[in-house]
């Protein structure tokens, strides 16, 4: 029998596709009653499976002509134009290598926890991303009530303060934060640029005042002058042991050669040193360094004192963060 040649469906209207179809259906008839009369005349049934098969094959092979040729270029086709879909880029490590002097954008500074009270979103984002381009542990709060609540539970280096806030205004919550016994630092951060309310604001306890709109490198220098005047006075160089730690520049040498810390590792370094000698259990190293919206764990704490003991412990010597059983770690420096 000769070959049947049929074009690619996509070439071909849908009033010649149906007429190829119509063919298609009596040739397989066709095909199934030779094979059925050549079963009656006593023929084998190799004859009638041949007609069988014969007619089955003719008419997936003008299926596959009319309809298979025609959806499968369209669909290629329409594959080719769209974009390869977006590779997944690799997250980030929860804290990276402090490089030395690279900690931030100033190139020298000490890391800070900071809350933000501030119900301009957008002025919150800003911020926020900012300072923690700065090595900062931000965390922001739309509202004065969560802001008091989150200075009664949680410690912070320095707030950033509105005056205008829903639930509760930012003068009513320095003066409760004053009243008991907060020390933080505090920078108020509003819109009123008079003297009588920049007075109000510091009578109430504020340390520094800044008025929008405000650069975010004078944000930032506020942010340094205010960890300049801790409660504790801590040199900027603090050397132990055969440790040296520069608090501004972020550099850690061992024996005269810089360490590469992990973030976290080297905000447990510089907490310890800045309060030597002082327990400290998990929680409230907890407390005191990562952000209260932070899911790590009391373990996590653990593995990261044993992580920053190994690399500025000394082999053979007791190590410089002591445990103490039952309560937590003290850094405790050797006896001269």
């Amino acid at each position: 029998m000769p070959a049947v040649i049929v074009p690619t469906g996509h070439l071909l209207g849908p009033e010649v596709r149906s007429k190829i179809l119509a063919g298609f259906i009596a040739l397989v008839f066709y095909f199934i009653h030779q094979g059925s009369q050549g079963f009656k005349h006593g023929n084998s049934s190799v004859t009638a499976s041949a007609g069988l098969v014969s007619g089955l094959g003719v008419g997936c092979g003008l299926v596959q002509g009319v309809y298979g040729t025609q959806i499968k270029p369209e669909v290629q086709h329409e594959c080719n134009n769209r974009p390869p879909p977006p590779r997944k880029l690799p997250q980030a490590p929860p804290d990276r290598i402090m490089p030395g002097a690279q900690g931030g954008r100033s190139g020298s500074q000490q890391m800070a926890k900071i809350l933000m009270v501030e119900d301009d979103e957008k002025v919150s984002n800003t911020v926020r991303e900012w300072l923690t381009a700065d090595d900062h542990v931000v965390e922001t709060v739309p509202d004065g009530k969560e802001g008091a609540d989150r200075l009664r539970f949680y410690k912070y280096d320095i707030v950033i303060l509105d005056i205008n806030l829903p639930e509760m205004g930012g003068l009513e919550i320095l003066r409760n934060f004053r009243a008991q016994g907060g020390k933080t630092p505090v920078l108020i951060l509003t819109g009123h640029d008079r003297i009588p309310e920049k007075a109000e604001g510091l009578d109430a306890g504020a340390d520094d005042y800044l008025t929008k709109p405000f650069h975010m490198q004078e944000l930032s220098a506020r942010v340094r002058a205010l960890l300049r005047r801790p409660a504790e006075a801590v040199s900027t160089v603090v050397k132990c042991a055969d440790l040296e730690v520069d608090l501004n520049k972020g550099t850690v040498l061992k024996n005269g050669k810089e360490l590469r810390l992990f973030r976290m590792e080297y905000s447990l370094l510089e907490f310890f040193l800045k309060h030597q000698n002082q327990i400290f259990s998990a929680e409230d190293l907890l407390d005191s360094i990562w952000s209260s919206c932070s899911d790590v764990s009391t373990e996590s704490v653990r593995t990261y004192i044993a992580r920053l003991r190994a690399k500025i412990d000394t082999k053979g010597q007791p190590s410089l963060i002591e445990n103490v059983y039952g309560r937590g770690w003290r850094f405790l420096p050797p006896v001269s």
